[in-house]
């Protein structure tokens, strides 16, 4: 989910990208059962929000790299917000160990595929003229 939801900022702006991260995880949920809901799926639907909205705003501004590395850190800040609120309400514990091991050493293999997947895509939309018509984009 994650890589169509930067694309979409990327390409279709950052409020696109927002409401595809809003709806991405809801979709999934009802066609597939996954995430669930509560509170995977509620958290899933605040990080790729912000995901697609940073990657559109940093496009803006910034080249494809920066603009993805802070799209995902902000992602990563969200989901651990996110997280502590809904866990919390849970009366579930959840410590920095725990937000530190799921958003960055059990997601490692997810980042270093985004970060040569979305670049390398977002650049050969643009090549091949396929991006920049709906939302001109930084190289």
């Amino acid at each position: 989910m994650h890589i169509p939801v930067l694309l979409c900022g990327f390409l279709c702006g950052k409020r696109y990208g927002a409401l595809c991260g809003l709806i991405v995880p809801l979709i999934s949920s009802a066609a597939t059962g996954m995430p669930v809901l509560y509170p995977t799926g509620l958290s899933m639907m605040a990080e790729l929000a912000a995901y697609g909205f940073m990657a559109g705003l940093l496009s803006e501004r910034f080249s494809v790299y920066p603009s993805l590395i802070g799209a995902m850190l902000a992602g990563r800040a969200v989901t651990g917000a996110a997280n502590l609120m809904l866990l919390g309400m849970a009366g579930n514990a959840y410590s920095l160990e725990a937000f530190v091991s799921t958003a960055f050493l059990t997601a490692a293999p997810g980042i270093a595929i985004q970060l040569v997947a979305v670049p390398l895509l977002v650049t050969s939309l643009r090549r091949a003229g396929l991006a920049g018509f709906l939302y001109p984009v930084k190289s």
